[in-house]
């Protein structure tokens, strides 16, 4: 999972926004579908960080499977 750009967030944040104003979604799943966005970007960051510490032999490579495994899960 590689951790997506500001402007890639940006843009999808942008076509949900452009959903919610043509009504091609409800202000409920507008906010649903922002959350999953945020939640998506925060985890691939989390993991980006583990393999920074990883790579700079700080945690294990074990360690950081196991850490990553239970972010996702």
């Amino acid at each position: 999972m590689r951790e997506p750009s500001n402007s890639e967030l940006d843009a999808q944040i942008s076509k949900l926004n452009a959903a919610l104003a043509g009504g091609i979604l409800t202000q409920e799943e507008y906010e649903s579908k922002k959350a999953a966005i945020q939640r998506e970007s925060e985890l691939a960051g989390k993991i980006k960080q583990l393999e920074n510490a990883r790579d700079a032999g700080i945690i294990t490579c074990e360690e950081f499977e196991n850490k990553s495994f239970a972010l996702v899960v």
